[in-house]
């Protein structure tokens, strides 16, 4: 078993590289405190394990960047409404089951989500604060036009 500096086994490849995909996945919907205590180390020693070891840090780097993609996904469907389908359920006296139906059911769009993702995408023209954007729009011709 490979041992860190001081005569401790290195649980990195006992706890943390066999697990790559694993850990990957756990990342997708917790901290990465909790998975570090999930799969038996520390928070700390998962900090050391990213500064130490490349491939691991580029795991966690990767899997965020798939959280993002998805999450943002989420957020624009969110923003544009979307269809789901849903069962109803037609019970009996005795709440026996005795039909199910397919609804297929609308979400609208959702303004708080098309707040963000304009201030997020189009910065120049959406802004909680109209007065700061033109502001920061006469700073930068003003520091263009200083520009030798």
């Amino acid at each position: 078993m490979a041992r860190a500096g001081r005569g401790r086994p290195n649980k990195y490849f006992t706890h943390v590289k066999p697990r790559f995909e694993e850990i990957k996945q756990l990342c997708q919907t917790l901290s990465e405190e909790q998975v570090a205590r999930y799969i038996g180390i520390t928070p700390q020693t998962w900090i050391n394990y990213k500064k130490q070891y490349e491939e691991f840090n580029e795991l966690i780097k990767e899997a965020k960047v798939v959280l993002i993609k998805d999450l943002k996904n989420l957020l624009i469907q969110r923003a544009k409404g979307f269809k789901y389908e849903d069962i109803k359920q037609i019970e009996d006296d005795k709440g026996n089951i005795i039909k199910r139906e397919r609804i297929i059911k609308s979400a609208i769009p959702d303004v708080a989500s098309i707040n963000l993702l304009l201030k997020n995408i189009d910065k120049e023209n959406w802004s909680n604060d109209p007065q700061m954007l033109d502001i920061k729009r006469e700073e930068l011709k003003i520091k263009k036009d200083n520009s030798w």
